[in-house]
């Protein structure tokens, strides 16, 4: 699927790390951050969705039964998941990126489609149009592993809690499947993460300088 997000414009630039639980995001985020930094580069840190969104009694319950929240209609949370982006591209990204600043974000629009690529119960082309005002990043990187090494990942950190849908192998690997049609749809940069770390973190490492090299030509 085809996403047409808009150009930003800004001097600075977007990079966004995407990928399912599980498959090391915030790992290679701050072992990225931190190499950047030893050599004078300082990078803004962000996450989507916001604690907004992810702390929201309606989206607990109806995503993961948690909690008394009323459940609401699954275009509904799309939509509320949406407005948390836009909200956050409106009151960070952009102002940084017009600032010239270097934005690292830890997920992005991607995420929400690939759920409801892989849960088959939104229009896509629909919610697309609404996403055509989000941010085209200038750099995204998809971290990928299969589903059964990300399950026992969240497992092993979080504890086995059958509600949750990043614990349900069939279910990963749909968002799976849809985080890689988007990638070759949306020209992201698939990195596997299933085996050693080092290697994984020296390409995503790579793409990163070759995106702010492009910056300072």
């Amino acid at each position: 699927m085809k996403l047409n997000l808009t150009q930003h414009g800004f001097p600075g630039k977007l990079i966004v790390i995407e990928g399912q639980d599980g498959s090391g995001k915030t790992t290679i985020e701050r072992r990225i951050v931190t190499n950047f930094a030893s050599r004078g580069i300082e990078m803004l840190v962000t996450q989507q969705p916001s604690v907004w969104f992810r702390t929201s009694d309606r989206v607990l319950a109806t995503l993961f039964g948690d909690g008394d929240g009323d459940i609401i209609a699954d275009e509904a949370v799309a939509l509320f998941a949406l407005a948390d982006r836009l909200d956050h591209q409106r009151k960070l990204l952009e102002p940084h990126l017009a600032r010239g600043a270097i934005v690292l974000c830890n997920r992005y629009v991607y995420a929400l489609f690939s759920y409801y690529m892989a849960m088959q119960t939104v229009d896509l082309t629909w919610l697309g149009k609404v996403a055509s005002h989000v941010l085209r990043p200038d750099l995204a990187i998809l971290l990928n592993a299969n589903a059964m090494t990300l399950v026992d990942r969240v497992i092993q950190k979080d504890g086995r809690n059958t509600n949750y849908y990043d614990q349900n192998e069939k279910i990963v690997h749909r968002i799976m499947d849809g985080y890689l049609e988007l990638a070759q749809a949306n020209d992201i940069h698939v990195v596997d993460t299933s085996g050693d770390e080092d290697a994984s973190f020296q390409l995503c490492d790579r793409l990163v300088e070759l995106a702010l090299s492009s910056r300072e030509s």
